[in-house]
């Protein structure tokens, strides 16, 4: 992948249309492989209260796992090949949890759930990453001067997708399970699970036609522990720490 000077040979514009387009098939297909979607196929499995807090908190709790996103970049020397890479591996990895509607592909003495969270673990970590090399790539990508704009119509269309897309899959799985036999409900949840990886599958092909950029900010080769030292005495990233 080519190495490009972000202002000269980048055209704005197009940059924002394909990262506004990736932000909106993603988030629409993020929204059919997690949070509600997840919750109400675990239950359909029989997952306890514990359980389902455990699919509820991964999510969170493997994204400290994209620290790992600096050492993968200077290995490979390419954030725009991390961001691919790891994206491909969080899709496939999330693959395996709609099969597990299915008694004959699963495993013989482990239960499904454990499966579940696993599979979920993996694809998150590696979806944790995936999204590190991509802040880092686009910021380098698009002139900080235009950060601002350019940030919240990605934001936008994250936003408007939240508001449309789980309501929809809400009113067709009450649909679903009004007007099917029991034996066919988890069919709806290996439905959303396939439209949501495609859709995922389908946001990447916009970013892929983006150049790669070189890093260029100087504390991109400060170690990890000493650079997290040098946040943690900025009062303004204590104040952001407790706010979150």
């Amino acid at each position: 992948m080519n190495t490009s000077d972000p202002i000269e040979e980048t055209n704005l514009s197009r940059v924002t249309r394909s990262v506004v387009v990736n932000q909106a098939l993603w988030t629409a297909g993020y929204s059919l492989t997690t949070g509600g979607c997840l919750t109400y196929f675990g239950y359909e499995l029989g997952a306890s209260g514990i359980l389902i807090g455990l699919l509820l908190v991964i999510p969170e709790t493997v994204g400290v796992a994209g620290l790992l996103s600096r050492w993968m970049i200077h290995r490979v020397g390419n954030r725009k090949a991390v961001w691919l890479g790891c994206s491909l591996i969080a899709r496939f990895s999330t693959l395996g949890i709609p099969l597990l509607a299915f008694p004959s592909l699963r495993p013989a003495g482990i239960n499904p759930l454990w499966l579940m969270a696993g599979f979920l673990a993996i694809a998150q970590t590696a979806q944790a990453n995936s999204y590190m090399a991509y802040l880092s790539w686009l910021s380098d990508l698009v002139p900080e001067q235009n950060w601002g704009r350019f940030f919240a119509k990605r934001n936008i269309a994250r936003v408007c997708l939240l508001l449309v897309v789980p309501v929809a899959g809400g009113y067709l799985r009450d649909y679903w399970r009004a007007n099917v036999s029991v034996d066919l409900a988890l069919l709806a949840y290996v439905a959303a699970f396939g439209v949501g990886t495609s859709l995922q599958l389908a946001s990447l092909w916009p970013l892929i036609r983006l150049p790669n950029v070189a890093v260029r900010s100087p504390a991109f080769d400060v170690p990890n522990l000493r650079l997290i030292g040098t946040a943690r005495r900025d009062s303004s990233f204590r104040r952001l720490l407790v706010h979150s």
